[in-house]
């Protein structure tokens, strides 16, 4: 009864989508493909490249995003150069379907500020036991 019950879950697991990734890139053109509503090319820091579906994502500014470098619609921003943080689900071969992107720089505007790691707190001198001489 349990392994039938295990086959199974297996077996369904699939349907319900695979777990949501994170990534980051560069928002790209691709000279031989044509211009598609609702989808966007990323190159990643390490070369990869994705097609992303952002038709139905949740598109955001950064928050050190100057104002005078937004649009009113932030996904008008999402175009070639654009550096961008994408939360989305693997659809099919290759193609990412978008969940939210938040735009940390559009062509043009200042370099996002990196945040640098927290110091290591320094740890409190402990008491030493000193030798006994003698």
């Amino acid at each position: 009864m349990f392994l039938r019950t295990l086959i199974f879950g297996v077996l369904l697991l699939p349907l319900y989508g695979s777990a949501p990734a994170m990534f980051r890139g560069r928002v790209v053109e691709i000279a031989d493909q044509p211009k598609q509503a609702g989808i966007v090319f990323v190159m990643g820091r390490n070369g990869s490249l994705r097609k992303v579906q952002v038709g139905e994502a949740r598109v955001e500014y950064a928050d050190g995003m100057p104002d005078k470098f937004r649009k009113p619609q932030p996904s008008d921003s999402l175009v070639q150069g654009a550096d961008i943080r994408v939360e989305a689900e693997e659809a099919s071969a290759g193609l990412w379907r978008a969940r939210s992107i938040e735009i940390l720089q559009v062509p043009g505007s200042p370099k996002p500020k990196e945040y640098a790691p927290p110091a290591p707190k320094k740890t409190p001198r402990r008491p030493a036991l000193s030798k006994r001489s003698g």
